[in-house]
């Protein structure tokens, strides 16, 4: 009986780790997509102050656009991945749309992960509602 024991003791183990570790690395591959189209999300719908105008926004610097607010926020949550570090990021405008790309991890596997949002004018769509 404890011969058995022996053996199955630490395969049981080591199929827990592996589930351990295998849940881990899909969370942190859910969290840097999910940060991504975030990002992607208020690059795409950024704007600036402008009269007559009550809501939040997210810039009023005059060099501040929306490809460094996304570039800004990318960089922030750099070291935040720890099975997926960020080693390049890319956003910018292809069309009507706004795009982030990040390549990441090298270490367990790769994480390319890409998010297209449509950009829309708040202050336009909130103006039209309003008058």
């Amino acid at each position: 009986m404890s011969l058995e024991a022996d053996y199955l003791f630490p395969i049981i183990l080591f199929i827990y780790y592996l589930v351990i570790m295998s849940s881990l690395l899909l969370m942190c591959r859910c969290l840097n997509s999910q940060n991504n189209y975030i990002v992607c999300m208020r690059g795409a719908s950024f704007t600036r102050g402008e009269e007559e105008y009550g809501e939040v926004i997210y810039g009023t610097d005059e060099v501040f656009d929306k490809e460094s607010y996304a570039d800004t926020r990318l960089a922030l949550a750099e070291g935040m991945y720890i099975a997926f570090p960020v080693m390049t990021r890319e956003c910018g405008i292809s069309g009507n749309s706004f795009y982030v790309v990040t390549h990441s991890g090298s270490r367990i596997g790769r994480n390319d992960c890409e998010k297209n949002c449509i950009m829309i004018d708040p202050v336009r769509r909130i103006r039209e509602q309003r008058y």
